[in-house]
């Protein structure tokens, strides 16, 4: 990983190319995965705690925090749905020969 948004071309490891070829709309699937993984943890979380603090729920707490959650999980889950996205695609797409960098020279 470059970055929390950027990926790296190549795996560091195998010379997998992470881009698969499909430039355009490769990562939609990730994108949506990534939204609805944080979204059920972020509503998951104040649920849960509704359930174990009632009767007397702390609900401007449970608002903050389900609130904070909405927004901060997706951008932390960002780059784990990514590579979890191209482990879906890898288990019904196997590697190709052009799926590898032309920079190493080991096999998969």
């Amino acid at each position: 990983m470059q970055s929390r948004l950027k990926l790296k071309d190549d795996c560091p490891q195998c010379g997998l190319a992470l881009e698969r070829g499909e430039r355009a709309d490769f990562w939609i699937g990730a994108y949506v995965f990534n939204l609805v993984a944080g979204e059920v943890v972020a509503i998951g979380v104040p649920i849960i705690w509704m359930i174990a603090s009632a009767p007397n729920q702390p609900w401007t707490e449970i608002e903050i925090v389900g609130a904070v959650l909405c927004v901060a999980l997706p951008f932390l889950f960002f780059p784990f749905s990514r590579t979890l996205w191209l482990a879906w695609d890898l288990s019904f797409r196997p590697v190709e020969p052009g799926d590898t960098s032309s920079t190493t020279s080991r096999t998969i």
